[in-house]
This record gives structure tokens, C-alpha cells and sequence, in this order.
């Protein structure tokens, strides 16, 4: 097989596996708003900061030390390259020795530091006691699934990934709603997919042309460091997701209380879809960037390279088409009618919030009752000034033009826009859908 049809084959085949894996979070949030409401999907949305962390360690150590293991192999370094894999096992083991402990002895102390109050804390003590019980097995899956990959066995990859995505759908219906054991059934659910997962990718290990083999030896941190040198990208990527929802959770929690932060979390549960996507393009190519590079072939590495560039901006483009016109609010009162109704009530010119979503543009913003959308009228005078010359006041293209304050770059500086316009609280300031042409616009001094 030529490297272009392995290059989609690997990239396609991992595309749907974590496609799975973001689609049975969205499953366990609409399950948890049918079961608890409001409170539960704000519940979901503070504890998945947590799983990022958790995932980000294994996804550094279980990606890291694959690649480390593929180019070894690449190599002719047969048995250097096997001592990566029992490492990475027993180093993940104990590096979730502290998620569950925390998970035995203060999951409710942890809840607090994420920033739930006393309600959302009792009803969420099951929930993160079972799934930091169970960290061994979420960092253990990224390891055993990324090795049976770069083993070249992307197939079973995928199936395991979505055999563990579509038991955690099954049964969290199962758990909460049959059963009758609410938040902590989907807590189980959830934490049972990985062992699934793991257990259908150990069948690789009894073939006849797997060359993984566990070692028997002490942990290394030399062989950890290494490891982890190459898999920092996996754990920036993962760690990025957390800490903004972190963020946010915390300026939402402070403005409207709890019912934004679910709202909020419906929202950015859909965004797990498009980064499964793009990540999968990365991860999907990884096996085979190893193999070249270990083999010294820069002409296809840099194939590789253009290849994942092109699909990756050819994905992004038909997530985009795909994305337009679709609303927020839609979204949101698909999970939990009320969150929609809460964004609502405002009465006329006092300050609510609508959560909107145009073109890719998903913000909060203060409105008026009567929904006008023009009710945001706030002006940052060099963004302004060029766009209205770059887009000679056509109102056509002006829908959705999105405003924020730009003077830092770090994500905390971005989404700290309290009180930023006027005295008005917001995290995303937007010009409306629908607006007038900007003669028309009454922009304050």
C-alpha cells in the first residue's frame, strides 16, 4: 500500500474512533439533562476540566512513548524500542495514584476548588468518586490504543474506540433510567468504555504479527522524560480545552450563576466534535511521520506533511458550511428546555442573556426582551473604522461581526470582558445578527 492511501486509511479510521469518543460525551450530557436537569449539566461542565487533565497525561505519555517505540523500531532498535511500552503502563498507574486518592478520600473538596456550590457539590459526589476511582483505565486506554496503532492495527484501534463509545451510550441510559442509579450510573458508564476498550485492543497483543511485548522492569523516569518530550503536544492540546472551560466556568458562575455554565456547556460539548475531527488527522498520521522519520525518509515526511495540512483545511472548511446557520439556543433547548427559557425572561431594558451562535461565531451577549438584536451597540473604534472600509457598509456581509477586546492574547485576558463596555457584564460582546446599516447605528461616544 502506498503512503497516500495509508496516510487515509490511518487518518480516517482514528477520525471516527475519536468522533466516538466526542459523540458519548455529548450522549452523557444529554442523558444527565434529562436525568438532573440543569444542575447535572452544570455538574458535567465543571468535572470536564478534570477529565482534560486526566486525559492530557495520558495522551502526553501514551502518544509520546508510541512515537518513541515506532521510530525505534524504524530504526532496527528492537529492544530498546519495547521497553517504552511497559513504562508507559506503569508510570500512568502511578501517576493516577493521586486522582484516586482524591477520588476515595475529597471529591467534594475538588468539586468546591472547581467551583460548585453546596446543591451542585451533594449531587455530585457519586459521580467524580467513580470516575477518578477509575483514572488508571482512561490513562491506560490512550496508551494501549496508540500502541496498537503504530503496531499497525488502526482498525481495531477503531473498532475499540467505538465499541467503548457505543457501550458508554448503551448503558448510560441503561444505568441512570432503567436502573434507577441517576448520576452515578452515568459516572459507571462512562468509567466501564475504557476497560471495554482496552480489552478489545489486548486482543492485538495475541497475533501473530504483533511485535509489542511487555517488559518486566522498574519504572524509568529517564525513559517517562523521553516519552513525554514527544507527547507534550498531546497534552497542551487536551490541557488547552480544560483550562478554557475552567475560565469561563468561574466569569460565568460569577455573572449568572448556574444555569449559564450548563448553557455553556452544551455549547462547548459540540466543539468536542470538531477538535475529535482535527485530531484525528494528527494522531491518525503520527504512526506513519514515525516510520519516515525512522527511516530517514524526509521526501515522505514531508508528503505526510502536506497531506495533513490540505485535509485538515478541507475538513475545517466543511465544518464550517456545516456549522452556518445552526442556532445556539436551538442546541441548548434540545438538552434542557428550561436553560433556554432562562435566557429569556429578561424584562424590557434590564440585561438578560440570549446565547446566540452565527456564521462560526459563538457568543453571550446582553439583549433586551423584545430580542432585538441591535441592542448592542458598543464600539472599539480601530476595529470599526477598518472593517467599515474593508466592508464599504454592506450589511450582508456585517451579520455576525463579532467584537472583543483584543489588547491581550492570553485566553484568561480574552474572556475576562466584565464589565468591559459601559458597565455591562458580558464574555462575548457581538454586533447583532440583523443590523442596520452603520449610519444607522448608534454608536456611543
Amino acid at each position: 500500500m502506498n503512503l497516500t492511501k495509508q496516510f487515509f486509511k490511518y487518518v480516517s479510521q482514528n477520525i471516527f474512533g475519536l468522533l466516538g469518543t466526542s459523540c458519548y460525551i455529548l450522549a452523557d450530557t444529554y442523558f444527565i439533562s434529562q436525568a438532573a436537569g440543569t444542575d447535572g449539566v452544570t455538574l458535567l461542565n465543571l468535572c470536564l476540566p478534570i477529565y482534560n487533565f486526566i486525559f492530557a497525561i495520558g495522551s502526553m505519555i501514551g502518544l509520546g512513548a508510541a512515537t518513541r517505540y515506532a521510530i525505534l523500531r524504524a530504526q532496527g532498535e528492537e529492544r530498546a524500542a519495547q521497553r517504552y511500552f511497559s513504562n508507559a503502563v506503569f508510570c500512568a498507574c502511578l501517576l493516577a495514584v493521586p486522582f484516586v486518592l482524591v477520588g476515595i478520600f475529597c471529591p467534594g473538596t475538588l468539586l468546591r476548588l472547581m467551583g460548585g456550590d453546596a446543591g451542585i457539590v451533594a449531587l455530585g459526589i457519586p459521580y467524580a468518586r467513580i470516575f477518578l476511582l477509575f483514572t488508571p483505565f482512561f490513562m491506560c486506554n490512550y496508551i494501549v490504543s496508540a500502541f496498537v496503532r503504530n503496531d499497525g492495527a488502526p482498525s481495531l484501534a477503531m473498532v475499540a474506540t467505538l465499541s467503548g463509545s457505543l457501550f458508554n451510550v448503551v448503558f448510560d441510559y441503561i444505568f441512570m433510567f432503567p436502573m434507577g442509579l441517576g448520576l452515578a450510573g452515568a459516572a459507571l458508564a462512562t468509567a466501564v468504555s475504557p476497560m471495554l476498550s482496552i480489552a478489545i485492543c489486548s486482543r492485538h497483543f495475541f497475533q501473530k504479527d504483533n511485535t509489542v511485548q511487555f517488559v518486566r522492569q522498574l519504572p524509568s523516569a529517564k525513559l517517562l522524560g523521553q516519552s513525554c518530550q514527544l507527547g507534550i503536544s498531546g497534552f497542551v492540546g487536551e490541557m488547552s480545552s480544560g483550562v478554557t472551560t475552567t475560565v469561563f466556568n468561574f466569569l460565568l458562575l460569577g455573572l449568572a450563576g448556574n444555569v449559564a455554565v450548563a448553557a455553556y456547556g452544551v455549547v462547548a460539548n459540540f466543539a468536542l466534535v470538531a477538535t475529535a475531527i482535527f485530531n484525528g488527522v494528527a494522531q491518525g498520521a503520527q504512526p506513519l511521520v514515525s516510520r519516515c522519520y525512522g527511516h530517514s525518509d524526509r521526501a515522505g515526511a514531508r508528503k505526510l506533511l502536506i497531506l495533513g495540512s490540505c485535509t485538515a483545511l478541507a475538513l475545517a472548511a466543511v465544518c464550517g458550511f456545516g456549522w452556518y446557520g445552526y442556532t445556539a439556543c436551538d442546541r441548548v433547548s434540545f438538552f434542557d428546555a428550561r436553560l433556554q427559557a432562562y435566557y429569556q425572561q429578561a424584562e424590557n431594558g434590564a440585561n438578560g442573556w440570549v446565547l446566540e451562535t452565527r456564521a462560526e461565531d459563538v457568543y453571550l451577549k446582553p439583549t433586551h426582551a423584545d430580542w432585538h438584536y441591535e441592542a448592542i451597540r458598543y464600539r472599539i473604534p480601530w476595529v470599526h473604522d477598518t472593517l467599515d472600509k474593508l466592508l464599504k457598509k454592506d450589511t450582508d456581509l456585517l451579520r455576525s461581526t463579532g467584537w472583543m477586546r483584543t489588547d491581550h492574547s492570553a485566553v484568561v485576558d480574552a474572556a475576562d470582558m466584565t464589565a468591559a463596555f459601559n458597565g455591562q457584564d458580558g464574555t462575548w460582546y457581538a454586533v447583532g445578527s440583523e443590523p442596520a446599516a452603520w449610519d444607522e447605528v448608534e454608536w456611543p461616544e
